[in-house]
């Protein structure tokens, strides 16, 4: 059959649409979802502002929905401050693998060793009908116990533990003084090791241990060590003016605008820091190896699969982490009392995401999933047979 050069000309243009469109599409059409899901997320109510970073092999994208503050019209960024609670724990983790690398610690050393000897550490407590038998020597808690939650700390320390004049709006909130007083009426009801139960406790101490072993202050230490390297400008204890002027506003879960949380220098390595979804998107992809850096055997081993929770679930020393149909989601969620969010991390589809909310009663949780599976739905697209 004859095609005149116009015809020609006409089936190459078409050809060329059915091959390249429907990958733009693909991509413009995460985009779209995921800043419809975010948007939807706001108009529910759910929370005042919401961002939502991507970090894949193609690049980086960051989302943005709602307001920084109410009232405010002010669409939350990359730049946009939040606190940033539990996830602390990662980098706060991470200086203790570094702290190992560097042969200064080990995984196995007790904790007491590194604790003044004003501390008097907790001690396991006997059942009454053992106090006529020989005690047996305490089992060491050990700064892994620590990283994995197998301590035997409770999930926090009880307000009946508290000083009565306690207040979480002090400056001060958390002293060495109330770490003293609890350890002196806390006991252990079980051996360290002997099962996995979350603690902000675990890391707080952990942090503690690090600060009082090299002598610095957290943030310094940490500074130093994993923020400067990584060039995270962003990720802080202490605010700068500039800074400070670009922190959201948190909300409580009856929708009133809370104060920013203070933690004391010496103990903020459980939930102490601010960040921006642009250093998180930044740190993702360091942590995922689509970056190099410095730290690249320090990230690798902070996501190693270390001890199993239960079936589907287990700990690694920086993360938790659990099977879900495409793999591995390994992931470490954030609360503090204005804020939610979650960082997540598919390091066999170099994928990661986090979201940051500034309202105390968005569930990041609930959500990572469903964004998770979004991307790697896109990934699966670009990804060519030969993988498989």
């Amino acid at each position: 059959m004859f095609c005149s050069p116009r015809m020609l000309g006409l089936l190459a243009r078409v050809l060329f649409f059915f091959a390249v469109v429907p990958r733009v599409f693909a991509r413009d059409g995460l985009d779209a979802r995921i800043q419809q899901m975010a948007q939807s997320w706001v108009e529910q109510g759910q929370t005042v502002g919401v961002v939502v970073g991507v970090v894949t092999a193609q690049g980086k994208k960051i989302y943005g929905a709602g307001s920084t503050s109410r009232g405010s019209g002010k669409r939350p960024d990359g730049s946009t401050l939040f606190e940033i609670g539990s996830i602390t724990k990662v980098f706060t983790n991470l200086l203790l693998v570094d702290e190992v690398a560097r042969g200064r610690v080990t995984l196995n050393d007790p904790v007491t060793q590194y604790l003044p000897s004003s501390f008097r550490f907790p001690t396991r407590k006997r059942p009454w009908y053992l106090g006529f038998l020989p005690h047996p020597p305490n089992k060491p808690v050990c700064l892994v116990h620590l990283a994995l939650h197998t301590s035997g700390f409770p999930f926090i320390v009880r307000p009946s533990d508290l000083p009565k004049d306690w207040k979480v709006t002090e400056p001060d909130y958390i002293t060495l003084d109330m770490l003293r007083d609890f350890f002196n009426r806390f006991s252990f009801d079980r051996d360290p090791g002997e099962r996995f139960e979350y603690s902000v406790i675990n890391t707080g101490l952990l942090a503690l241990v690090l600060t009082f072993r090299e002598r610095k202050e957290y943030e310094i230490l940490l500074k130093e060590r994993v923020l400067d390297p990584l060039g995270l400008e962003d990720t802080r204890v202490r605010l700068s003016e500039e800074q400070s002027g670009r922190m959201a506003q948190g909300y409580g879960s009856n929708g009133r605008a809370l104060p920013t949380i203070h933690i004391t220098e010496t103990t903020a390595g459980s939930c102490g820091l601010k960040s921006t979804a642009t250093d998180l998107t930044r740190f993702m992809d360091f942590q995922l190896g689509l970056r190099p850096c410095a730290l690249k055997n320090e990230l690798k081993e902070e996501t190693r699969p270390l001890i199993m929770v239960n079936s589907k679930e287990g700990r690694t020393l920086g993360y938790d982490y659990r099977q879900f149909e495409n793999g591995t989601l390994i992931y470490q969620d954030a609360r503090t009392m204005g804020f939610r969010g979650i960082l997540a991390l598919v390091p066999d589809w170099g994928v990661g995401v986090v979201i940051l909310g500034n309202s105390e009663s968005f569930d990041a949780q609930k959500k990572i999933e469903s964004i998770v599976q979004m991307v790697l739905r896109e990934q699966l697209h670009r990804t060519p047979l030969s993988r498989f």
